[in-house]
């Protein structure tokens, strides 16, 4: 059979040069005649005739003969031709048979590729680490363009199994996978069409964009194309531009912010902490005081990450941890207050502020007391909690600032990354640290956080003595992560191991910032359309569904004059949901229940008395925010996000999007109706 187009025919020699010099995760084994055509492996491609996957069957032992009939197919090379993936961002000193055996499998289930005259055909063994080989089908020539057309296919099958690999990797142990998905039921993949996605506020599965993107930098770095240093150093430089910041919104003396990833947005406040540990020390200040608003709406890994300690035994980088151990370095004696933004039963306290400012003077009582010096203070702002809630107000902020003078640090908790660039200025231009993650709004894979770190705030990360900076951050950094600008922490850093999944995770959120960051001027009122007309769709639900009090929403709003949200309203929808009985509300413990089975085809759990009409109701596989403890009662929400906001800027994309959320609405209901009875 001639060679495609006139390509020209490759003898074994040549072959082989074009896969050892092809890069990428390939890496040739040998010529052999050991494991030749259809024998001792699986066919991933089927001969001249046509694909056959049917021929393409995993038996027990893993090892099949693919060719139909038995037959061996004859080669026009000398010798077939053996390869293994060793990708090089895998770490896999002894084999990457998990890689290779996930590939060959991928491959082949999707056919392999399209067939080309001249084809080879494709075996694989998973004996020895995973071992391909291509030798030529019916006795014809191997043409280059075949032989590249295999190679691609088997590089995107490469570049798909790892992406999803890496996605899970460098984080904590909210990334662990159980059946497939971690404990938000998020798989590392982009999920199918139909699944309805609006649990941005929580977690959330690779977009189509973002997952291409990943691919291309990951290929990237497999062909020298970029390095992981040159690749991290541009997603530092990306973010601020891609937030909407632009340096005429900043006081002059607060342009050059400073960017440090870090693995997730709980761990990033060891960042803020390390400053103010030595804020403290140069002022005489006795010890640090870290003041966490919207306790309870924010991240769980909060509290003890800003008080030093690991939230979790399952660091990013390093070794395990202690669970609430301190991390090395860190101080053991900063005290964390957490203030809630609600009573006991739920409702927004109207008197935030003032409870704010009495921690303040309480903790400096308390040290006067005891003859201490006065403490530092950490002061938390949060702009979108969990439930959407803005605390403290910024004119409490200001006021303790003034007050407080060089005992404090601002902090501002934008990990939901809802807040207007204006937003992030204000607060950067007073000198805070702002928390980011791209895992919330913008939809990337959990997890991946950034500190915004202003030239004020940055000092004791660039001046003092490398030795000085506490160790503990090696279990969540490496020096990749930190910009030259900051020395001293970059130099207390390994050198790796190099984060790939913080990275690809970033790039997948990157992604959808700056699509958004294109049409940002002309989203806000789609965005506040869809707020309007969801939670409509939710009254008409009631008593079963209904909204968390609106008012809660707005009633510490005071005083946030030129802070802004995107869309301008709160794009986090919380719903509150009737017991099954008809008395009370969920609890948040009964609202896990009912998350869980949101995420799946539900109709098997219902009870033999439910109809087909609800039975068929339960079935969309619906991805909405994790449940959310609001005193006695629980909510699940529903939330905007990047992607979504995109999609509802045309009428159409709105009116299939409102579709959807009255699809989740529905089977929210009938599980609320059979929670007590659903297992």
């Amino acid at each position: 059979m001639a060679p495609f187009y006139g390509a020209s025919a490759l003898d074994s020699e040549a072959a082989a040069s074009v896969i050892s010099t092809r890069g990428g995760p390939f890496c040739l084994l040998a010529h052999s005649s050991s494991l030749t055509s259809g024998r001792n492996g699986t066919t991933l491609t089927s001969r001249a005739s046509g694909l056959n996957r049917a021929a393409n069957k995993w038996v027990r032992n893993g090892v099949v003969n693919g060719a139909p009939n038995g037959e061996a197919g004859g080669s026009a090379l000398s010798r077939p031709l053996m390869f293994t993936l060793r990708p090089p961002t895998v770490h896999c000193p002894s084999g990457c048979q998990d890689v290779n055996d996930a590939v060959a499998e991928a491959w082949a289930r999707g056919g392999g590729a399209a067939w080309l005259p001249g084809a080879p055909a494709v075996n694989y063994s998973p004996a020895e680490g995973g071992c391909f080989s291509l030798a030529t089908a019916d006795g014809g020539p191997l043409s280059d363009a075949a032989l590249s057309a295999a190679l691609d296919s088997i590089e995107s099958a490469a570049l798909d199994a790892c992406v999803s690999r890496h996605l899970v990797e460098g984080g904590d142990d909210r990334l662990h996978l159980a059946n497939g998905v971690n404990r938000y039921f998020c798989a590392p993949v982009s999920p199918p069409m139909d699944t309805i996605l609006r649990g941005a506020c929580t977690c959330s599965p690779p977009t189509p964009a973002g997952w291409h993107a990943a691919r291309g930098l990951l290929r990237d770095l497999w062909t020298g194309c970029t390095t992981f240093e040159e690749a991290t150093v541009a997603v530092r430089k990306r973010l601020p531009a891609a937030l909407g910041l632009e340096p005429h919104m900043l006081p002059a003396a607060e342009h050059d912010i400073q960017v440090v990833l870090h693995p997730s947005g709980s761990d990033a406040e060891l960042v803020p902490l390390a400053i103010a540990e030595a804020r403290a020390a140069e002022v005489g200040c006795s010890r640090v005081i870290n003041i966490i608003a919207a306790a309870g709406e924010v991240g769980s890994g909060t509290a003890p990450a800003a008080g030093g300690r690991h939230f979790s035994a399952f660091p990013p980088i390093g070794d395990r941890v202690p669970l609430d151990g301190v991390a090395a370095g860190f101080s053991p004696t900063t005290t964390v207050v957490e203030l809630a933004p609600r009573s006991s039963n739920g409702r927004v306290l109207t008197d935030y502020d003032q409870r704010v400012v009495a921690a303040v003077v309480t903790a400096e009582a308390e040290a006067a007391a005891a003859g201490e010096a006065a403490p530092f203070f950490v002061l938390h702002a949060v702009d979108g909690s969990k439930t959407g809630l803005r605390v403290p107000s910024v004119s409490a902020i200001d006021a303790l600032r003034t007050r407080l003078g060089p005992r404090v640090l601002l902090v501002l908790d934008a990990c939901q990354c809802r807040s207007d660039a204006a937003e992030l200025a204000w607060y950067l231009g007073r000198g805070a640290v702002v928390l980011v993650t791209a895992s919330k709004f913008f939809a990337a894979p959990g997890f991946c956080g950034a500190v915004l770190v202003p030239p004020s705030a940055a000092g004791p990360l660039s001046t003092v003595p490398t030795e000085a900076i506490p160790r503990g951050f090696r279990d969540y950094l490496t020096c990749s992560e930190v910009p030259h600008a900051m020395p001293a922490l970059r130099g207390a850093l390994p050198a790796g191991p190099n984060n790939i999944g913080l990275l690809l995770r970033w790039e997948c959120g990157l992604t959808e910032m700056e699509l958004y960051a294109k049409q940002r001027s002309c989203l806000d009122a789609p965005i506040r359309a869809w707020v309007r007309r969801v939670k409509a769709l939710v009254r008409t639900r009631e008593p079963r569904l209904s909204l968390l009090d609106e008012c809660d929403d707005c009633a510490v709003a005071a005083g946030t004059t030129g802070a802004t949200r995107v869309g301008g309203v709160n794009t986090i929808v919380s719903i509150k949901f009737l017991s099954g009985c008809g008395e009370g509300l969920l609890t948040a413990a009964d609202l896990r229940k009912l998350h869980r089975y949101l995420t799946c085809d539900a109709s098997t759990a219902l009870p033999p008395t439910a109809s087909a009409e609800e039975r068929a109701a339960v079935v969309p596989v619906c991805m909405v925010g994790q449940p959310v403890k609001l005193g006695p009662y629980g909510v699940l929400r529903l939330a905007m996000s990047a992607p979504l906001a995109r999609k509802v800027a045309t009428p159409a994309g709105l009116a299939e999007a409102l579709e959807q959320d009255a699809v989740v609405l529905d089977k929210m209901v009938i599980l609320g109706r059979y929670c007590d009875v659903l297992a």
